[in-house]
């Protein structure tokens, strides 16, 4: 059939018709998902009239490539080039199955690279020996990036907890987007929401993209339902992100898709089917049975490219409009570490971050790209801290023999070369040994708290999707003589979240009259009264089993209880000035399913919903054997416990209230947590008072911590000696 055979309208003069899927009920028998790549097109055109003109200009460079190529055919010269695309996948998940493991990813690469190579077997689907005739290799292999953009070793994976994940559309690509002019960004999402009107019941939107040079470079790539893996929906998906049309191109069924053209010129037109593979439903009256079976349809039989949509995936990825040319470039390729030998084994470990217990058994998840290897692979591990020296397949089975955080490396080889994948971190071991018994209390004023190399397995961990940090104030519930944690700075937007998390703290409790609670103080801000900044929430959860599952405690999540001043700080960071502006949090009692073992361990997790949190503060974290106050209180008042004077000379006195004469320990601690000296007392019940040199003598010139325990209640305070 000749080239001309199928031209109709232009896609570009019907830009401002209804590019919009409106379907009705009766279009599909059951819930189905849709692509959303022509609405949000639609909405991209109207913001900025610009992406026009660059389409026209994209539309004219591709004619004139198309044209190059038919030439250069005809004088036998090789116009297939092959097309190596550098990827980075985003998993935007909130600790829900949209968390798809490595594994997934691998092989959702693998099955995208099938339908671009025509490797599948379902080749052999395709009903038509037209069709057969003119079905192609697109020649087009992606490659996830093993340099991220910094320059360091990356699997091209990134993980990020996330609220967004759950109308995932452009709102999550604020959170991370590598640079998409050199990367092929991917953004994996629980579900999408981009506002399609018309949907029948139960059916949703499986993905979308852009078409090259339509939007600005940070937001170009796919957004992908994690539901919708493992099908050709991604194959679609980056069908329109190499500049193809859905062959339809108006809604699904409509005649008036008859005389509308894709620009390709093999693909008859077709009014479009959505279920099934009923060519001749679709079929437009006197013209050929469409190419129900192409990736670009919505039928259910996807199994092929044309000829013509190769040369215009080719033509997208030779232009600058977009950023694909340099993508695919030699220089890039090397700069993203995806220039290699085809077959060479490639090295993936698909262990995601987790903690794992001291002495338990982990099944390691190692592999090689199914694309790019052949022949008889080895497997040789490198495992920070396991019991077994030597540590080879691709499946081992290890343990840990210290705690703390592990790194792992996987040397794999073959017989074209061998290739290694280094990942710090990736386990982070709890010990046997717990760090204490409740009560338990954090006053922060050790400040190598969140270092682990230097404090060990006592260390607290941080993780952050964004840029914000937590890091040690100076200024804490006692004001300029303390010290407290504060994230900051917290200006990153709508879903960010910051994550605060404890070692391992008790013993068994067997006891039926003991249990647990959680307190702490709280200080926190608003920049701004926008009722848009008054969503963000503070969540507060437990784990007995080294940090697989956690149980929520308590969440803070109203803005009269989670921020604790009026004030505002429109163009500053918050800091407190007083106790006034710092709130005293008390959770229920813990669980007991919980706390009847070792390993208990505490989350405190900040997420952003708003967008306008200036600082979150926290300070003298503690774990009691029963509730020290009720939420109104303050913890002064457990003992009312006081240094007098403070600043100490030398002949200060300890002066505290106790509500019984049962055992009570004293202790005083330097800024580093080091104990300088304890005293246990049987107090009188009431005001008590003695020496502070009966507890320590001779102290130095610093900043010192003053605890009180009874076994049940706990307070602390912070006292400054003077020469």
């Amino acid at each position: 059939m000749k080239a001309t055979t199928f031209r109709r309208k232009s896609i570009i003069q019907v830009l401002f018709a209804a590019l919009v899927i409106v379907l009705s009920s009766g279009q599909i028998a059951q819930a189905q998902g849709v692509c959303g790549s022509d609405i949000m097109h639609r909405q991209a055109i109207e913001n900025n009239p610009q992406a026009i003109q660059r389409m026209n200009q994209l539309e004219q460079f591709t004619a004139q490539f198309i044209a190059n190529q038919r030439l250069q055919r005809t004088s036998s010269v090789n116009t297939n080039p092959t097309f190596i695309v550098p990827v980075t996948v985003h998993v935007m998940h909130n600790n829900g199955p949209e968390n798809v493991s490595t594994v997934s990813i691998i092989r959702e690469i693998e099955l995208l690279n099938r339908n671009f190579q025509r490797r599948g077997s379902d080749t052999n689907s395709v009903r038509s020996a037209a069709f057969r005739r003119i079905m192609g290799n697109a020649n087009i292999e992606f490659r996830l990036a093993r340099i991220d953009p910094n320059g360091r070793p990356t699997d091209g994976i990134t993980r990020h907890v996330t609220p967004l994940t759950a109308t995932g559309n452009d709102n999550v690509k604020g959170i991370v987007s590598w640079p998409t002019d050199r990367y092929f960004n991917i953004w994996i999402v629980r579900d999408i929401s981009i506002g399609l009107s018309g949907l029948p019941p139960g059916s949703f939107v499986a993905g979308y993209a852009y078409f090259p040079g339509s939007v600005s470079a940070e937001i170009e790539g796919v957004v992908l339902r994690a539901g919708s893996m493992g099908n050709t929906t991604l194959t679609h998906e980056v069908g329109h992100y190499f500049n193809l049309n859905h062959p339809f191109i108006n809604n699904v069924g409509d005649a008036g898709n008859c005389n509308l053209s894709d620009n390709v010129d093999d693909t008859p037109p077709t009014r479009g089917t959505f279920s099934g593979c009923d060519s001749a439903a679709a079929r437009c009256p006197g013209q050929p049975m469409p190419n129900t079976e192409n990736y670009m349809d919505y039928a259910d039989c996807s199994h092929m490219f044309t000829i013509g949509q190769i040369g215009r995936m080719h033509a997208a990825a030779s232009s600058n409009l977009g950023g694909r040319l340099n993508m695919v470039s030699e220089a890039n390729l090397i700069a993203t570490g995806v220039s290699y030998p085809r077959f060479k084994a490639i090295a993936f470990v698909g262990n995601q971050k987790s903690s794992v217990c001291l002495g338990e058994n982990i099944t390691m998840l190692g592999g090689t790209f199914i694309d790019y290897a052949q022949g008889n692979i080895t497997y040789n591990w490198q495992i920070e801290g396991a019991s077994a020296s030597t540590i080879t397949g691709p499946n081992p089975v290890i343990s840990f023999t210290s705690p703390g955080f592990k790194r792992v490396k996987l040397v794999v080889s073959n017989a074209i070369g061998s290739d290694s994948i280094t990942i710090d971190s990736l386990f982070n071991v709890s010990g046997a040994r717990v760090i204490g018994r409740a009560p338990y209390i954090q006053t922060f004023s050790n400040t190598n708290l969140l270092s682990p190399a230097v404090v060990g397995d006592s260390a607290w961990t941080f993780n952050s999707t964004g840029t914000q940090n937590f890091t040690f104030s100076n200024l804490g519930i006692e004001g300029n003589t303390g010290k407290s944690l504060v994230l900051r700075p917290f200006n990153n937007g709508a879903g960010s979240n910051a994550t605060l998390e404890t070692p391992p703290i008790l013993t068994r409790l067997d006891s039926i009259n003991e249990f647990l609670s959680v307190h702490f103080y709280y200080a926190a801000s608003r920049r701004t009264s926008s009722t848009a900044t008054t969503s963000d929430i503070v969540t507060v959860s437990a784990s007995n089993d080294c940090g697989r599952t956690w149980t929520n405690i308590a969440t803070i999540n109203t803005p009269e209880v989670l921020y604790t001043t009026n004030r505002l700080t429109p163009s500053s960071i918050f800091i407190p000035n007083n106790q006034g502006e710092w709130k005293f949090f008390s959770s229920a009692r813990i669980p007991t399913a919980l706390y009847r073992t070792n390993n208990l361990q505490f989350r405190i997790n900040y997420n952003a919903v708003g967008t306008n949190t200036s600082t979150f503060y926290i300070d003298n974290f503690q774990v009691a054997l029963r509730p020290v106050l009720n939420a109104k209180a303050k913890l002064t008042e457990a003992f009312d416990l006081n240094v007098v004077p403070n600043p100490s000379v030398g002949n200060s006195t300890i002066r505290f209230t106790a509500q019984s004469a049962k055992t009570t320990t004293i202790t005083v601690s330097d800024v580093a947590g080091r104990t300088v000296g304890n005293i246990e007392i049987n107090p009188e019940i009431g005001i008590n008072e003695l020496p502070l040199s009966s507890v320590a003598k001779q102290l130095k010139a610093g900043v010192y911590t003053l605890r009180i325990s009874d076994g049940s209640a706990i307070q602390v305070r912070k006292f400054v000696a003077a020469e």
